[in-house]
């Protein structure tokens, strides 16, 4: 886990992990730049605060992420049946 951790470091993109409860469990280098929280700042605390200007972005796309799928057969699956 660790050694994975590492290679998440070394990404220039911002990587967080969050739990259920929106606790942040794993903050990067790059989401330190990106959002200007060290990774111990950031550790255990709630992703909407530390995303603030965006929490209204992260709220709709957290209530679409946690819809059912839809699951819509292609023409290709329609037409064997």
């Amino acid at each position: 886990m660790r050694e994975q951790a590492e290679l998440l470091d070394r990404a220039s993109d911002g990587i967080y992990v969050r739990g259920l409860d929106h606790r942040v469990r794993y903050w990067n280098r790059g989401a330190e730049r990106i959002y200007g929280w060290a990774p111990a700042q950031a550790a255990g605390r709630d992703v909407r605060e530390l995303l603030r200007e965006e929490a209204a972005d992260f709220s709709s796309a957290m209530g679409h992420a946690n819809r059912p799928l839809r699951v819509v057969p292609s023409a290709e699956a329609m037409a064997s049946r």
